[in-house]
């Protein structure tokens, strides 16, 4: 009588002369279950957020039109994206290779780039729910961009000009950017914080609810805080200019 037990056993036996699969065709393996999963997520409607950290492919796939939720492309290897691609929040592209920004993208709320390439932003993007930019090497931002509802960090970039008439409905980060000048009528919900930048000029018609930080700034050498108070009325909050 052959038992359930010993079966068992004999299987074990047999597993054991199974050889196991390659590094190498796992990862093929691996490359086949990440392009189904897009299929699937294209197939089901494209709704909701796709988050492909790592993503090992230097494109999307053609079939990718529109993303219902945020697309999250941070440190993956895609270098180019789709034209005409809608993605309905954020777009995310912290750390990946990827250089420009088609002019026929729309994003329905945030943009990060951190860390990447990217030298300057499209033309047809006139408001975003927050960007974030620090360590990039964007210049300037379009003059079609008038509202940021939420922060723009730009830290550690090489920013040297703001958009006439901009409104910034969180923060305003500018540690480190080459920047020189405020551009008139801005206008910041919360803080701006402008430590060792370059700025020399006063803007016109500055409005600022929190606090404006200017240490280590030819403003802050030139002025004293009791001077940029009176030149600068429009700031709610403390001047730190030591």
């Amino acid at each position: 009588m052959i038992k359930l037990k010993d079966i068992l056993l004999e299987s074990d036996k047999l597993n054991i002369l199974i050889p196991r699969r390659s590094k190498e065709e796992r990862y093929e393996k691996y490359l086949v279950l990440i392009q189904k999963e897009i299929q699937d997520y294209i197939k089901n409607g494209s709704q909701g957020n796709l988050m492909l950290r790592n993503f090992p492919f230097s494109e999307l796939p053609s079939n990718l039109t529109h993303v219902g939720g945020h697309l999250g492309l941070v440190n993956s290897k895609v270098t180019k994206l789709p034209e005409n691609l809608k993605i309905d929040r954020s777009l995310i592209l912290d750390g990946s290779p990827i250089t420009e920004i088609p002019e026929s993208i729309f994003i329905g709320h945030g943009l990060g780039i951190d860390k990447t390439l990217i030298t300057k932003l499209p033309n047809n993007i006139t408001n975003l729910g927050y960007l974030s930019m620090n360590q990039t090497k964007v210049t300037e931002l379009p003059s079609n961009l008038k509202a940021i509802f939420g922060d723009l960090t730009a830290s550690d970039a090489s920013l040297i000009k703001l958009p006439d008439d901009l409104y910034i409905g969180g923060e305003l980060y500018l540690h480190r950017t080459p920047i020189q000048r405020l551009p008139d009528n801005l206008t910041v919900d919360g803080d701006i914080k402008a430590n060792w930048t370059q700025l020399s000029e006063l803007p016109k018609n500055l409005s600022v609810k929190g606090n404006l930080e200017l240490q280590d700034t030819p403003l802050s050498k030139k002025y004293t805080r009791e001077q940029l108070k009176q030149l600068l009325p429009g700031v709610k909050g403390r001047i730190c200019n030591v």
